[in-house]
């Protein structure tokens, strides 16, 4: 499978020039015969803007409605977050949509961050959220969740060979960006799949760093620090492979949790 990464700066409460980007780079995916284009976390606003006035309501976000469409005319996947307005209070929220602009799963962020009292300011959600895309089974994970490894092992227990770590992660932690990203590869043999922004919100500032590491903690997609996309191959095979050949994985899963 063919995966695109989408690493942009993110311009500040202009969400149509924000589409105008992604629509751009779907283009471009589509061009390089991309099946699946991650973007990174609430890519169409900022964060740090007021949560109550960034959020939308599912049945008639401006956001989802656009990457529905996006997907359905470029004949690719995409994966995208907003903030979702619930009756249960905002949701960091993650859609991932069919070639066909359908909504394939639904995940909402479990670990808010507090250092930007996210934990504040939306609900978490409850439930790990694993799906099927062409035969490879993704787990979906945003930003903050990458500090739990518990997570990771449930998403694998449960048969993903690859999870996407979406975010927002600012330059000055970008070294524990690296080191986690591989370390969850490392530690469940999978792929995992880190898609960051680039640029300054006003308050931080981001360097990219979008990167794939592979089942064996090697570096598929190396990071880069400018706005673009970023194409790389990953392979149910090769997951399979490395867990036959290196039964590092428990093989007692109640050890694990449940």
């Amino acid at each position: 499978m063919k995966i695109a990464i989408c690493q942009m700066d993110i311009v500040f409460g202009r969400k149509e020039s924000n589409f105008e980007k992604v629509a751009n780079f779907a283009k471009k995916a589509k061009e390089n015969g991309v099946d699946l284009l991650v973007l990174p976390e609430t890519f169409a606003v900022l964060f740090s803007m007021g949560v109550d006035e960034i959020s939308e309501w599912k049945k008639d976000s401006i956001t989802l409605s656009f990457l529905k469409k996006t997907a359905k005319e470029n004949g690719i996947w995409i994966l995208g977050t907003f903030v979702e307005k619930t009756e249960d209070g905002n949701k960091n929220a993650a859609y991932l949509v069919n070639r066909n602009g359908k909504i394939k799963k639904t995940y909402h962020k479990i670990h808010l961050f507090p250092l930007t009292e996210e934990d504040k300011k939306c609900t978490p959600g409850s439930r790990p959220s694993l799906t099927e895309i062409e035969g490879i089974k993704f787990g979906i994970t945003i930003c903050y969740d990458l500090r739990f490894p518990e997570l990771y092992r449930l998403l694998t227990k449960k048969g993903a060979a690859a999870i996407f770590v979406v975010s927002n992660w600012p330059e000055k932690r970008r070294e524990h960006w690296l080191a986690l990203l591989k370390a969850r590869a490392i530690e469940n043999q999978c792929y995992i799949i880190g898609a960051n922004r680039i640029g300054n919100d006003g308050k931080e500032n981001y360097s990219g760093d979008s990167c794939i590491y592979g089942p064996f903690g090697e570096e598929v997609l190396s990071p880069k620090n400018i706005e673009g996309i970023f194409i790389s191959d990953i392979a149910l095979e090769k997951v399979q492979e490395i867990r036959k050949t290196h039964r590092f994985l428990p093989s007692d899963w109640n050890t694990c949790i449940s």
